[in-house]
């Protein structure tokens, strides 16, 4: 497990509209998750724990963030 911190860099809701159409055609979850990034990843369970005590989205570019995640430690679970 990370000790620091997970860096992701993901779309954002700003996305071209031939990569909303391919995430439209694998009709995965994504819409939904990246409307409540922030909240999703906060939200996330591993090993029935929580996984991050903080998720700061920082835009990167046009059409993507950096979802920079603070793993909760050992104590704060």
């Amino acid at each position: 497990m990370a000790k620091e911190y997970v860096v992701i860099y993901d779309y954002n809701q700003k996305r071209s509209k031939l990569t909303s159409l391919i995430e439209w055609m694998e009709r995965g979850d994504y819409f939904r998750f990246i409307r409540n990034a922030e909240k999703e990843m906060k939200g996330c369970v591993t090993e029935m724990k929580a996984c991050f005590s903080e998720v700061r989205v920082i835009n990167a570019d046009v059409r993507a963030s950096w979802y920079i995640c603070t793993p909760l430690l050992d104590q704060d679970i």
